[in-house]
């Protein structure tokens, strides 16, 4: 048995599972320039096929419609033509490029702003899978209800996964406000991010024990540990499901009503607190009203409001 313990804490879900760890197939980036001109169509047409791949996925999600609004910025395509002028290959000045992009967003004070990053990187993969001749899915093996153990997940990965079928997430990098950590708490679903190097002692087939709460993985848990996991889940599914019946109820307190909310940041989110009973009442002043009336986007949180 190992415990892994992390400095981050993402909600208060508990998962037992087997671990699925994501292996991707390196990716070389350094060779000899073919020249000027055809680094830059070889670059030029695998942006078009990702900004083409991102108004796709942009459709139904507001995350990659941002991502589009990145791909489409003169700053990527300027820097990148910068360096192919220089000589490097196209492969080595996306390389560069996204590393000069995400040193900026690393200056940045805000926290959220910061975790960005994960977009940035999300974007140049794009960019560099399609100059390979396109990404192969590294999620084909992954069983219902196994936890996926990466070095980093983007929002590309998620689009792959049934976010259903699965028992969480570990990742060695990572923040609170990553991406990641934001639709596990959209799914109920148990998150540790920023284990670092401790992920290479887990291993696909392991039993794995992910607490959000206390930012820990145990890998292959005893029975004394297991016993205890198993009675802390039970405890936490009885004490949700009492959390539910109150949510169903308007809390009144003297002459003033408060209403239970659901927290949304896409349009999933909505149609899955509309599932839960909440509604939306497009009227200016009702008290269905979402609140406040502003276009759901990365980063951007609206409320549903609980019906009486």
């Amino acid at each position: 048995m190992k415990i892994i313990d992390s400095n981050t804490r993402a909600g208060r879900d508990i998962s037992i599972s087997r671990a699925y760890v994501v292996c991707r197939s390196s990716r070389n980036t350094v060779r000899e320039s073919l020249g000027a001109e055809q680094e830059q169509r070889l670059f030029d047409k695998a942006l078009a096929q990702t900004i083409s791949q991102l108004e796709a996925l942009a459709a139904d999600s507001d995350i990659f419609e941002a991502h589009l609004e990145i791909a489409q910025d003169s700053m990527i395509a300027d820097g990148v033509q910068e360096h192919i002028v220089e000589g490097m290959c196209a492969e080595s000045a996306v390389q560069t490029t996204c590393e000069e992009v995400v040193a900026m967003f690393a200056d940045i004070d805000d926290e959220y702003l910061r975790a960005r990053t994960d977009d940035v990187r999300d974007i140049f993969t794009r960019i560099l899978d399609n100059l390979a001749g396109g990404a192969s899915n590294p999620f084909t093996d992954l069983r219902s209800g196994d936890i996926v153990v990466a070095e980093e997940l983007f929002p590309s990965d998620l689009a792959l996964i049934n976010l259903n079928d699965i028992g969480g997430f570990v990742t060695a990098q990572g923040s609170a406000t990553s991406h990641i950590c934001i639709m596990a708490r959209n799914h109920n679903l148990a998150v540790v991010v920023g284990i670092g190097e401790n992920l290479k002692s887990i291993a696909t087939g392991d039993t794995i024990v992910v607490d959000s709460g206390a930012g820990r993985v145990v890998v292959n848990p005893d029975a004394e540990t297991l016993e205890h996991y198993n009675s802390r889940l039970a405890a936490l599914a009885e004490e949700c499901r009492a959390e539910q019946s109150v949510a169903f109820e308007t809390i009144i307190k003297g002459e003033k009503h408060l209403y239970v909310m659901a927290n949304a940041g896409s349009v999933a989110d909505v149609e899955q607190a509309i599932n839960n009973g909440y509604e939306l009442n497009p009227e200016p002043g009702s008290i269905n009203t979402i609140l406040p009336q502003v276009p759901i986007g990365p980063g951007v949180s609206l409320y549903l409001n609980k019906p009486n």
